[in-house]
């Protein structure tokens, strides 16, 4: 695949060599949550995983940036909303997807220093504070009271202000660059 950067992303074969930051911040502020169906203006998947981040240990940049990338495969990938996961498991499909995501999470993970694959107790954290997130977003962004199949935690009692693109993006690679002290340019080492 051609990336909007200027370079080539290999889908059956993801390469950390190939992770372009600058590409993926602005695909993830581009790509919209829930694919778009929220009310108002669209959230970004880069709000969100800022949003993941922000909830985590802020004495813990490694997990923060674990927290900041969890969803970072979805600049290649899209958002597929929960769902249509669970329908695609239903119908057989499901493994299929769930490689796909290992081997494209391996690669940025990789690129950007981070352990691979990720530790328990960081999986753990991540996963809680993405559910605290989804449960906010569902109040805040949901046009009407949501159906969810799934036990969430109590939304936070702050409420979410949707950020636009492109100032999402660069947001979201101001807090890479600072969590990962990389570059957001290709090749550029930090």
């Amino acid at each position: 695949m051609a990336t909007g950067g200027g370079g080539v992303w290999w889908p059956r074969d993801p390469r950390p060599e190939d992770v372009d930051w600058l590409t993926i911040g602005e695909a993830l502020g581009k790509t919209p949550r829930f694919n778009g169906l929220t009310a108002g203006a669209p959230y970004s998947v880069a709000q969100h995983c800022m949003t993941v981040a922000d909830a985590l240990p802020p004495d813990q940049p490694d997990l923060q940036l674990a927290g900041l990338l969890h969803d970072a495969h979805e600049a290649i990938v899209g958002d597929l909303p929960h769902p249509v996961k669970a329908t695609l498991h239903e119908l057989g499909g499901g493994e299929a997807w769930d490689r796909l995501i290992t081997a494209h999470d391996a690669a940025i993970y990789q690129a950007a220093g981070l352990p691979w694959p990720l530790p328990a107790e960081w999986r753990a954290a991540i996963h809680r504070a993405d559910m605290e997130a989804l449960a906010t977003e569902m109040r805040d962004l949901q046009p009407e009271e949501p159906l969810c199949d799934r036990d969430l935690p109590d939304p936070w009692p702050e409420r979410l202000k949707v950020i636009g693109w492109p100032e999402t993006t660069d947001l979201w690679l101001q807090v890479f660059e600072r969590l990962s002290g990389k570059s957001r340019h290709r090749g550029a080492r930090g």
